[in-house]
């Protein structure tokens, strides 16, 4: 006795001129199995992009070839979008909440109460064709919901930001991906609201909009809407069913870098300005001489924390020339009395004339008032004085 699929297969071989179309009548495709070269991804997948009420729903999907049939098919469900793995925050492949396959060719699927599924999540999956020698192409990965929707009068709760972390910067020449978690065992009824702006306050919007994804991923090939170095703060709410504002999320902030490289101008460290003329600055009081040698007479006493630009070196690299506007001209500082401020690779090494050698065009320094000077304060003011004899008196 012929089961139908037996008769269909009898007359398709007796009557030839019939085939095509007893295989039509019979479920539309041949009892051929596929080769590993001949397997192609399923299609129509279901649920497809939407919310079920269950942990536990039945998948369906099509074999579009009809010429051939898998031998049976494998199906994998993440927690997360592996659609777009690998990417830069993930650096191993995701690990998959259940792993299960249909015992035959069949297009369809039970999952089971071990899966573990958990009501308000959103899951991943992908389904591949398989034959005895090998597996074929898997689907674009497609998402549903499970339940149960969250009821009107249901408290709704605040989603959890997951990456990236609060500051970073992201290096994604043309792409950002923002995650969450819901944080309610049901789905929110109008989705999630998320906020983009380049302000903490959120009055400078970049985007914004309902997502019933628990990420958002941007991506262009175009000009970008997103700006380089820029920081951008974002936030996301659990949006309730006919308007009204639900529980916003913590607050974070990333840094956009397009050009891959780093945006120091947007850090939130204070940057110290580096001037263009290095400076000594005194940490100590320090005399400064015609020379940078104690056997140069003393020009100037320089009090802590008088900050001079620095002119040139000595050779022998301890001595700095600054420029001492007390005395409107130059003179040296030895270097263990000063901090150096900038840059000095460009300064100059100065040869100066040696000690008791006056330049024709140098004009000698007038001599100070010391005698105003009393025993306390004649060495420590910022001339030339020297306390002798019960007296203050020019060095």
């Amino acid at each position: 006795m012929f089961t139908p699929k037996g008769l269909c297969r009898f007359v398709c071989c007796s009557m030839l001129l019939c085939c095509v179309m007893f295989l039509e009548a019979c479920n539309g495709r041949s009892d051929e199995p596929c080769t590993e070269a001949e397997l192609e991804s399923v299609t129509d997948p279901s649920p497809f992009s939407t919310i079920v009420n269950t942990v536990m729903p039945v998948l369906d999907w099509v074999y579009p070839d009809p010429s051939c049939h898998p031998d049976h098919y494998t199906i994998t469900i993440f927690d997360e979008d592996v659609a777009s793995w690998p990417n830069d925050h993930i650096s191993d492949p995701p690990v998959p909440v259940f792993e299960g396959r249909t015992v035959a060719d069949e297009t369809n699927f039970s999952i089971p109460p071990s899966a573990g599924l958990l009501p308000g999540e959103t899951y991943f999956v992908d389904v591949r064709s398989h034959t005895a020698e090998g597996r074929g192409d898997h689907f674009h990965i497609w998402w549903f919901s499970t339940g149960p929707t969250c009821s009107s009068g249901s408290p709704l709760l605040p989603p959890t930001l997951l990456y990236p972390p609060d500051g970073e910067t992201m290096y994604f020449p043309h792409t950002i991906n923002l995650e969450w978690d819901n944080q309610m065992s049901c789905w929110p009824p109008g989705d999630f609201y998320l906020e983009i702006s380049t302000t903490e306050d959120f009055a400078a919007p970049v985007w914004y909009g309902v997502t019933r994804h628990l990420e958002f991923i941007w991506i262009s090939d175009g000009p970008p809407m997103f700006s380089d170095c820029t920081r951008y703060y974002w936030r996301v709410r659990a949006d309730p069913a006919g308007g009204g504002v639900g529980p916003y999320s913590e607050t974070r902030s990333f840094v956009l870098s397009l050009a891959e490289s780093l945006c120091p101008y947007v850090l939130d460290e204070p940057v110290i300005p580096v001037p263009s003329i290095p400076i000594a600055r005194l940490i100590a009081a320090a005399n400064c001489r015609s020379g940078p040698t104690t056997e140069y007479p003393v020009l100037d006493i320089l009090v802590e924390g008088a900050q001079l630009p620095i002119h040139g070196r000595n050779r022998a690299g301890d001595s700095w020339l600054v420029e001492d506007a007390n005395i409107n001209q130059s003179c040296w500082v030895h270097g263990s009395m000063v901090e150096v401020i900038g840059d000095t690779s460009l300064v100059m090494i100065i040869d100066p004339m040696p000690p008791g050698i006056v330049l024709p065009t140098e004009t000698s320094v007038p001599p100070y008032n010391c005698a105003q000077y009393n025993a306390n304060t004649c060495e420590v003011n910022n001339h030339p004085c020297l306390w002798t004899g019960n007296v203050c008196v020019n060095k």
